[in-house]
């Protein structure tokens, strides 16, 4: 062994970096990249180390040992800096573990190369001894594999000084001062071997690289308690979180704000340098609100009120790989106009139910007034007739028969009207009573057949025999049963019009009515505002057919509060079919009644 007045300061820089990393290791869990600079400066470390051996050596033998020694500290620390910048630098996405490995190829590949050399000489072609003052140095002559590995760590440093400096010029200043501080360190520590590997050094046998990092744990010192590096999160940050117009602020494990950006500054009318680095609650205390939110953080959307504005609250946790818990992340946009716009909608919403309401009760109201007076012309319009057959008045026969059925096509769209109302205003009753399906299905092929023979239409009815009984209401069913079968009678002309019931016996759940045309069917569109009220599929038919529009939404109406629907399917110019599906039963009916919104009377 020998003394080396050199080695005091390679003692000097593992003091400083020792203390360092154990500080660093003690955050390991409150910032991503802590561990890898953990391992960068235990890297460092074991590096000055087997330097200060190898200046402590006297022999050669010893002295290229230490020197082997020294390249498992050498060929990873312009790893772990690669890997810091990356994750400093938000680029964490592009370390994964195939890349990771493949970055450690040429490390290993150069470790073996190294603890061979005496066998290949691509590390090293010659080693001597060489008298410097009172003591011995080491000088060596590189092979083609140190080259390799010397350019290989070279561009694994540049780039991570490369993303340092962007990291400087594009983040904000608290930022810029952390990133600008980790810049120079590396700066200092590529220059200092680059001036050794060269030859250009004033001190050509001596290697300066190990000496630079007493500066670069000085330098990190300061920036951990100056700029509360690790601490303070140091998200990659680009000019569209600056410009955006939500406020952004950014909390680390510690409950402490960490980043806030222009709009968040603006909306609490602060400034990020006066509360950066403080407790979350203490230094937002003049906004309660807000500060509910985040003295005991979880994920949230919610809403709250700012000196009097309105703005929608998110808070997500901020989770690094691993699964580590790094901090939170509170944006909120200001939603006083959409509010407002809510509130008016809500009130039009209002007005328009209130007219709505209004509209029904008007109508009903008003067919209940045009009612009387048209069964009183029917009545007497019926009276009339008769009276002049009795007196051979035959003349005015046809004149009363137009009368008589202008007034009940009237009663039927007011009845159909008042329906509509009662149904609108909620004052739609069913009335469940059991009767047998048969005895219902000749009463409404009866009142039908005549306009069936208006256009001379075909009308083929198809039941099985023993269809049974069913239990609804009775009076509806006839309804849409006469409503679709009128529909197609007036749709339809020298054509053919089925009825057929489909049940699979007495006791099946369900019963299907299918009543199908030769007419002049519909379009995928018409379709569409097939049941909508006071709406006809085509315009142009009610020109030429008549109608309202009221007597598809009723039946819809009607089968949905006995508990089933009507469907269709058409094509143009080739008819359609209706199909009524309805449950058979009321215990049937009961197993549905969470999704009646009407009175059931029995």
């Amino acid at each position: 062994m020998q003394f080396n007045p050199y080695l005091p300061l390679l003692i000097l820089a593992v003091v400083v970096l020792s203390p360092l990393a154990f500080f660093i290791w003690q955050r390991r869990a409150t910032t991503d990249f802590a561990l890898v600079v953990f391992f960068f400066i235990l890297a460092v470390i074991e590096w000055t180390l087997g330097y200060g051996w190898e200046l402590s050596a006297a022999s050669l033998p010893v002295k290229i040992l230490a020197a082997k020694v020294q390249y498992f500290g050498i060929v990873s620390t312009p790893v772990f800096w690669f890997i810091f910048a990356h994750q400093y630098t938000g680029r964490d996405k592009w370390l994964t573990k195939a890349k990771v490995s493949q970055l450690m190829i040429v490390p290993m590949i150069t470790l073996l190369l190294v603890w061979t050399n005496e066998a290949h000489g691509l590390i090293w072609t010659a080693n001597r001894l060489h008298s410097f003052g009172s003591h011995t140095m080491m000088d060596m002559s590189y092979g083609l594999g140190f080259w390799g590995h010397a350019l290989y760590s070279y561009g694994l440093a540049c780039y991570g000084l490369f993303l340092f400096a962007q990291s400087m010029i594009l983040s904000p200043q608290l930022y810029r001062a952390q990133a600008g501080a980790l810049l120079f360190s590396g700066i200092v520590i590529f220059l200092g071997n680059v001036l050794f590997i060269s030859g250009l050094s004033p001190f050509p046998s001596l290697d300066l690289t190990p000496l630079t990092f007493s500066f670069t744990g000085a330098m990190m010192t300061w920036a951990i308690f100056r700029f509360r590096f690790l601490d303070i999160l140091p998200v990659a940050r680009d000019t569209i979180i600056e410009s955006i117009g939500d406020g952004v602020l950014v909390m680390d494990i510690q409950g402490r704000v960490v980043d806030l950006n222009p709009a968040a500054q603006s909306t609490l009318d602060c400034e990020s340098s006066k509360i950066i680095g403080q407790p979350a609650v203490e230094a937002l205390s003049p906004w309660p609100n807000l500060v509910k939110h985040l003295r005991n953080p979880a994920e949230t959307y919610t809403e709250m009120l700012l000196e009097g504005r309105y703005y929608d609250l998110r808070i997500l946790p901020l989770n690094y790989r691993r699964s580590l818990p790094g901090g939170w992340l509170a944006v909120w946009r200001d939603i006083t106009e959409r509010k407002q716009v809510e509130v008016d909608l809500q009130k039009a919403k209002e007005d328009a139910e209130s007219a709505n309401r209004a509209k029904s009760v008007f109508l009903t109201n008003m067919s209940h007034e045009l009612r009387t007076p048209l069964n009183a012309i029917l009545g007497y319009s019926e009276m009339l007739e008769g009276e002049l057959q009795d007196l051979g008045h035959q003349e005015f026969s046809s004149d009363l028969k137009t009368i008589h059925s202008a007034g009940k096509h009237l009663l039927s769209v007011i009845s159909n009207m008042l329906d509509l109302g009662k149904i609108e205003a909620g004052k739609m009753d069913l009335y469940l009573e059991t009767f047998d399906l048969t005895e219902l299905l000749q009463e409404v092929v009866t009142t039908v057949k005549p306009l069936v023979k208006e256009n001379k239409n075909i009308l083929q009815v198809n039941y099985p025999q023993n269809l049974g009984s069913v239990e609804t209401d009775m009076t509806k069913l006839r309804q849409v049963l006469f409503n679709l079968l009128s529909n197609a009678a007036k749709f339809t002309e020298n054509g053919l019009i089925t009825l057929t019931v489909n049940s699979s016996g007495p006791s099946a759940p369900w019963i299907e009515f299918e009543i199908k045309d030769t007419g002049i069917g519909m379009t995928s569109e018409q379709i569409q505002l097939l049941f909508e009220a006071f709406t006809q599929a085509d315009p142009s038919t009610t020109r030429k057919y008549g109608g309202t529009g009221l007597g598809l939404a009723l039946s819809q109406c009607f089968c949905q509060m006995m508990g089933g629907e009507v469907t269709v399917t058409s094509e143009l110019n080739k008819g359609s079919i209706f199909t009524v599906r309805l449950p058979r039963t009321w215990g049937y009916m009961q197993a549905l009644a969470s999704e009646l919104t009407f009175p059931i009377i029995f």
